[in-house]
């Protein structure tokens, strides 16, 4: 299925279960504000909704698209996001969080506060594990304002929880030190 036929059905699947309908604009201002306030500048996030197109992208910065999930300069203005992850915040945005599985919204929390602490990073700090170290600080802010999962619920906690297993399983965790703020 193509990813607009897919993401369209899930706008007709949303609506078919009453749930609230969620516009495009309003979904990227959640996904820009929450970088943007990480990051501590402007920072746009590019959600790429094709496979393909990802891929090239991803090869023009030496990976294979299905290697990454995420690309950002460290110190820039852009989140690159994959489909893969902008389909899961997407979905939980228009059908709600306990519609997804929580890995999936684990991976994308994790994924979306890892690129913004990139684009804070300068580019002589820009190392992929400060960043994830970072990242772990401000998983419950990404949950907050792209999922509108409310702070201090259960809710909350299961997910911050989970993206902070996702987090530690792809790569050590470096502690409160390694996060240069």
């Amino acid at each position: 299925m193509l990813p607009k036929v897919k993401a369209l059905a899930i706008i007709g699947l949303a609506l078919a279960l009453g749930a609230p309908a969620v516009q495009a604009s309003t979904y990227q201002q959640r996904l820009d504000m929450s970088a943007t306030a990480i990051a501590g500048k402007p920072v746009t996030v590019r959600c790429f909704v094709s496979s393909t197109t990802w891929d090239a992208f991803a090869a023009q910065s030496g990976y294979t698209g299905d290697s990454v999930l995420g690309l950002t300069l460290p110190g820039g203005s852009t989140n690159n996001i994959s489909p893969g992850v902008c389909e899961t915040v997407f979905t939980a945005t228009v059908l709600g969080v306990r519609r997804v599985p929580l890995h999936q919204l684990a991976e994308a929390v994790d994924t979306l506060s890892h690129e913004a602490n990139l684009a804070y990073l300068s580019p002589a700090d820009g190392v992929d594990a400060q960043a994830e170290a970072c990242a772990q600080r401000f998983e419950a802010e990404v949950a907050h304002v792209v999922l509108q999962v409310p702070y201090h619920t259960a809710e909350m906690r299961r997910l911050v929880a989970a993206s902070l297993r996702f987090s530690h399983g792809e790569q050590e965790v470096l502690g409160e030190s390694a996060c240069p703020r």
